[in-house]
């Protein structure tokens, strides 16, 4: 009896596990749920990557589909112009001692490159308006739609903890607000004043340092050049909501200055006509009334005693407006610092350009190419236009890259169209027409000396079609005079963008790149 009790004790006790057991059985089980969590913890990411890289590719196509529509309708009238700006990591190291992105390299360089065009086709204004202000035979002609808009593509600043209905007044210290600006908290000097909206008066001034590159807003700012008979303020309406022009600094009254910059109105009073006898004029005055009978003569030279070239002009219509992503409040007043945003987080937006082979040929009336006179060598040669060497690639202009290591656009092989031209004397247009004669004559951001910040414009004016006046028979048939205005739209540009999505799932953001043909309007 004492034996069988002796064995079934033993039994008993074989049945269970031993504390070794158990820890074994602990440690497989605690594998095997971190080897779980891992695969869901991956696949996870993957799944917000995904979706993160998909939210990236519908900005990226909506942005190029935009861009195409818009440059599809682009106008015969008016002006194209581009203006490159490259921005270094440490742009306000000097000053803030902090860098515009903290986990790239000090010698990173970000793009905020700008584009402006005119567009033809209807326009009707985003801001809010009464049925009042629709009826297209009142005696003020307050239509707020037109067929003709001024079109900005470009970054924006942003101040979304200013108090609503509140505007950074005339942008302070006399330096232009960039996406990039910084203000020091503790120096009053570097703060941004403030103004009331609509009707002026002082308000507290705030910090104006900027987002970070990943949080900088792209903009499609259209205004519509609508002249409403004299009234650049109003449109029957008690508030105001169109500015006098499309110049920033045009001074139609201290409530009017800025204002499309401010991001407040997108109306202009201001016809297509005016804007392109203001830029075919060499002088520094804003004519409000110009005659009927100007003529222009060499818009894009650069005159003697200190008045201003063509060039000039058309760089002064560049600033950086103010967007929002949200409105600072329900006002309908407020709601439109939102209604131009294009892209929320765009880090870089670069643009270059180009000419087909033979752009700029100027035939004689029966066809045949005019013999003229090679001003750079004074040798006779055949007027070919522009010459593309078709076993290169095809040459882009823009603003010259730095190294790879610093530029990660320089590997794409820009250069300027001055130092392309160089290559080809015979050319008739005329790089000086283009790129003007240095970058203080062109950029209000600084000149190329500064490393932090360096800039490029390229204009393109009202004559597109005559590289040469014929002013009569000569000893090769004719005598031809270079026409210093000539500057043929660009055949196409190519746009680069780096995106971040709104989650920061992508730390690097992603690069798109797009080329967009223009269409001929000369």
């Amino acid at each position: 009896m004492d034996l069988c009790n002796h064995i079934s004790t033993r039994r008993l006790r074989r049945s269970g596990f031993t504390l070794v057991e158990l820890l074994v059985a602990v440690v497989v089980l605690l594998v095997v749920i971190i080897a779980v969590a891992r695969i869901f913890s991956t696949v996870g990411q993957v799944t917000a990557y995904g979706k993160a890289t998909a939210e990236l590719l519908q900005e990226a196509r909506a942005i190029e589909d935009r861009m195409r529509q818009d440059l599809a309708r682009l106008s015969a009238e008016g002006f194209f112009a581009i203006q490159c700006v490259e921005v270094r990591n440490d742009a306000n190291f000097a000053q803030t001692g902090q860098l515009l992105d903290p986990t790239k390299d000090v010698k990173y360089v970000f793009r905020a490159d700008r584009l402006i065009f005119f567009m033809d086709g209807h326009v009707p204004t985003s801001g809010y308006v009464d049925s009042q202000e629709i009826s297209p035979g009142s005696v003020a002609g307050n239509n707020p739609n037109s067929m003709h808009s001024r079109v900005y593509y470009g970054h924006a600043v942003q101040f979304p903890t200013a108090a609503p209905l509140s505007d950074p007044c005339c942008y302070g210290d006399g330096q232009p607000l960039a996406p990039w600006s910084a203000s020091d908290p503790f120096d009053e000097n570097t703060l941004v004043e403030m103004q009331a909206w609509p009707n002026g008066g002082f308000g507290q001034p705030i910090v104006g340092t900027q987002p970070q590159p990943s949080q900088w807003l792209l903009m499609r700012q259209p205004v519509l050049l609508a002249d409403d008979g004299g009234s650049p303020l109003f449109y029957a309406s008690q508030d105001r909501n169109a500015a006098g022009s499309i110049w920033p600094d045009y001074d139609g009254g201290t409530q009017d200055r800025g204002s499309i910059r401010k991001g407040r109105v997108d109306i202009a009073s201001q016809t297509s006509e005016q804007i392109q006898r203001y830029v075919t004029r060499i002088g520094d005055s804003f004519p409000a009334n110009p005659p009927a009978n100007y003529d222009p003569v060499r818009p894009f030279f650069q005159s003697s005693g200190g008045t201003k070239s063509s060039l000039r002009i058309i760089a002064d219509a560049f600033s950086y407006p103010r967007g929002e992503k949200t409105p600072p409040s329900s006002r309908r007043e407020d709601q439109l610092l939102t209604s131009a945003m294009l892209g929320s987080n765009v880090s870089s937006f670069a643009i270059d350009w180009t000419y087909d082979d033979g752009v700029g040929r100027q035939l004689a009336d029966d066809g045949t190419v005019l013999g003229g006179v090679d001003f750079v060598t004074g040798n006779l040669a055949a007027m070919t236009g522009a010459v593309v060497d078709v076993a290169r690639p095809i040459p882009w202009f823009g603003l010259p890259g730095l190294t790879a290591a610093q530029n990660p656009y320089a590997a794409r092989g820009v250069q300027s169209f001055t130092n392309y031209s160089n290559s080809y004397p015979t050319l008739p247009i005329y790089p000086i027409d283009i790129e003007g004669q240095n970058p203080v004559d062109v950029s209000p951001l600084g000149n190329g000396s500064n490393a932090v910040i360096r800039t490029y414009q390229a204009a393109f004016g009202v004559n597109r079609g005559r590289a040469y006046e014929t002013l009569g028979p000569g000893p090769e048939g004719r005598w031809m005079d270079p026409e210093l205005g000539y500057a043929p739209l660009p055949t196409a540009i190519r746009v680069t963008l780096k995106l971040h999505d709104s989650r920061g799932t992508i730390q690097e953001g992603q690069t798109f790149q797009f080329v967009i043909s223009i269409p001929r309007r000369n």
